[in-house]
C-alpha cells in the first residue's frame, strides 16, 4: 500500500507508492543486534509528579515507569464503541530515550527467542472456518515489515534480526514481507531479464528464511507485487514481453505471464534451504503464501466487465499451482478486499475456491481530509463498517479473514490520534476473531519515508500494538 527502491548498504528513500496500496485515491479501503534486556541499561532519573499510569487495556514500557516521569492526560473518547479511555502518554525527552535499550522503547520487555523445528507444526485450517496451529485455535497477531528481504541480499542481517526482536517483543512473531526483488537493480534479484529465478536471489531468501526459524517467527511471504515496488508487475510484464508495454491487467490474462509465475512459484516450492536443509513447501517458517500484494484491474479488463472474473480465475491458478508445486501451507490472497471496485471482488475470490485467507487492507486516506476530532471519529465508524462487511463475506465462504495492513496517517493529533484510530480498528477486529498485522516495523534507525513507520519513540501506538482486547460482543454476526 506501498517506483522499486534499491537495494543498497544504506537507507534508499522510497517514493510514497512504495507503501503497497499507495497510487490512486482510496475512497472504498484502502543495524546493530538488539541487546538481551533483563533490565533498565541505566538509572534513569526521576522526575518530580505521579508515575505514569494508563487506563482500559493501554500500557507503557516499563522503563518509564521506572522513570515516574510526569506525562500530559489527555482524554481519548471512542462513541461508536462506547469506551472512553484515559491515556498519559507524551514522548519521553530525547536525552531519556537514548538511555533506554530499544527493545524496551518498543516493548518494555525482552523476549527470548523460541526456535521453529523443521518438524514444528503448520498452520491450517479448522473445521470451523479459523485457523488452527497444533491442534488449538490460532488468531494471527503479527506485523509488516517489508525490507526484509532486502537486507538478507544486502547482507544485513543484523538489521533482520533487529525486526525479528522487535516483532516478538510487540507478541507479535509473524511477519509479512516480500520474496521476490525483481528491479534487477540490487545486489541479489530474484529473477533475471527472462524472468527466470535466480540462485543468487533465491539464497538470500533461504537465509530470511533460517534467520526466521532460529529467531522464532514465521513469515508471510509474498509472491508478486501489483505496484512497481521491487519491480512488481510492470518489471515482469517487460520479462515476459519486452518492449510490448502492455497495461498491467494483462499480467492476469497474458499465457505469458501467467506462465512465468507459475514456474517462479514452483521453482521456490521445490527448493530445499541451502541454509537449514529444510524443504521449501514443509517449512514451518512458512506461514503462509501470499499470491500478490494488491492485485487489481482497474482499467484493461473493467472496461470489458470482465476484471472481477478474471483476477478470481487467476487467483485459481496461482493456488492450484502452489498445490501442485507441493505447498503444504496455506495460501494467502493479498487483495485490498475491495468489493467490485477497481476490478477486486472479495466475494469472488472466496467462491472461485482456490485461497485459504482472505485479506483486507485498511488506510482509510480518504478520511484526512476532515477536520480535527471528526476525522479520527469517522475514520473508527469507517473502519467497523469495513470490517464487518469483509467479515461476512469470510464467514459465508467458511474462510478466515486476515486484516493484514491496517495504519491511519494522523494529523495534528499525531501518535495519540494513530493509536486511539489504529487502537478502534485492532479492538474490532479481535472481537471479530480476526487476525492483524499493522503496516510497519523497520530496522533501528529507519527513515520514516511516508509517515507509516512505527518507530520506539511511538510509545501510544505501540501500546495498541502489544495490548488489544475485545470490547464488544460480536456473536450477532
Amino acid at each position: 500500500t506501498a517506483p522499486a527502491p534499491a537495494v543498497a548498504t544504506t537507507p534508499t528513500p522510497v517514493p510514497p507508492s512504495a507503501r503497497p496500496g499507495a497510487g490512486e485515491p482510496d475512497t472504498t479501503l484502502t543495524g546493530s543486534p538488539t541487546p538481551a534486556i533483563t533490565s533498565v541499561a541505566a538509572p534513569l532519573p526521576a522526575t518530580a509528579g505521579a508515575p505514569a499510569t494508563l487506563t482500559e487495556g493501554w500500557s507503557m514500557p516499563c522503563a518509564w515507569h521506572a522513570a515516574s516521569i510526569k506525562l500530559n492526560a489527555e482524554t481519548i473518547a471512542r462513541p461508536r464503541l462506547g469506551i472512553r479511555m484515559t491515556s498519559r502518554i507524551h514522548a519521553p525527552t530525547a536525552a531519556i530515550r537514548s538511555r533506554i535499550p530499544f527493545e524496551v522503547c518498543h516493548s518494555g520487555r525482552h523476549v527470548d527467542p523460541m526456535p521453529l523445528a523443521a518438524d514444528a507444526p503448520l498452520v491450517r485450517l479448522s473445521s470451523t472456518g479459523g485457523l488452527e496451529l497444533a491442534g488449538r485455535h490460532w488468531v494471527p497477531r503479527g506485523v509488516n515489515s517489508y525490507p526484509l528481504l532486502q537486507h538478507a541480499a544486502a547482507g544485513r542481517l543484523q538489521d533482520i534480526q533487529d525486526i525479528f526482536a522487535q516483532a516478538r517483543s510487540l507478541g507479535r512473531p509473524l511477519l509479512r514481507a516480500p520474496a521476490f526483488l525483481d528491479s534487477g537493480d540490487g545486489p541479489a534479484p530474484t529473477r533475471d531479464a527472462r524472468g527466470r529465478a535466480l540462485e543468487a536471489g533465491l539464497r538470500a531468501l533461504e537465509t530470511l528464511l533460517a534467520l526466521a526459524a532460529d529467531g522464532g517467527v514465521r513469515l508471510i511471504l509474498v509472491l508478486a507485487n501489483y505496484w512497481p515496488d521491487f519491480g512488481g508487475v510492470p518489471a515482469l510484464l517487460e520479462m515476459v514481453a519486452p518492449g510490448e508495454r502492455l497495461p498491467r491487467d494483462a499480467f492476469f490474462v497474458d499465457e505469458r505471464a501467467i506462465a512465468s509465475q507459475l514456474a517462479y512459484q514452483a521453482a521456490l516450492v521445490s527448493r530445499v534451504n541451502h541454509v537449514n536443509g529444510r524443504a521449501y513447501a514443509r517449512d514451518p517458517s512458512i506461514c503462509a503464501w501470499e499470491l500478490m500484494n494488491e492485485a487489481r484491474s482497474p482499467r484493461w479488463l473493467f472496461r470489458f466487465r470482465r476484471a472481477p472474473l478474471e483476477l478470481a480465475r487467476w487467483a485459481r491458478r496461482m493456488s492450484d499451482g502452489l498445490r501442485t508445486a507441493g505447498a503444504r501451507q496455506l495460501i494467502a490472497w493479498g487483495g485490498s478486499g475491495y468489493l467490485g471496485q477497481h476490478g477486486e471482488d472479495l466475494r469472488r475470490i472466496a467462491a472461485e475456491g482456490g485461497v485459504d485467507l482472505l485479506t483486507l487492507h485498511m488506510y482509510g486516506t480518504a478520511l484526512r481530509a476532515w477536520p480535527g476530532r471528526r476525522r479520527a471519529d469517522a475514520a473508527i465508524a469507517w473502519g467497523e463498517r469495513c470490517i464487518t462487511s469483509r467479515v461476512r463475506v469470510a464467514r459465508a465462504a467458511g474462510l478466515p479473514l486476515l486484516l493484514e495492513e491496517v495504519s491511519w496517517k494522523p494529523g495534528s493529533g499525531g501518535d495519540l490520534e494513530r493509536a486511539r484510530v489504529r487502537g478502534a480498528w485492532l479492538e474490532i477486529a479481535d472481537g471479530l476473531g480476526v487476525g492483524t498485522l499493522p503496516w510497519m516495523i523497520g530496522e533501528r534507525g529507519r527513515v520514516d519515508y511516508d509517515g507509516y513507520l512505527i518507530r520506539p519513540e511511538d510509545l501510544a501506538t505501540l501500546s495498541v500494538l502489544r495490548k488489544c482486547q475485545p470490547s464488544r460482543n460480536w456473536d450477532r454476526l
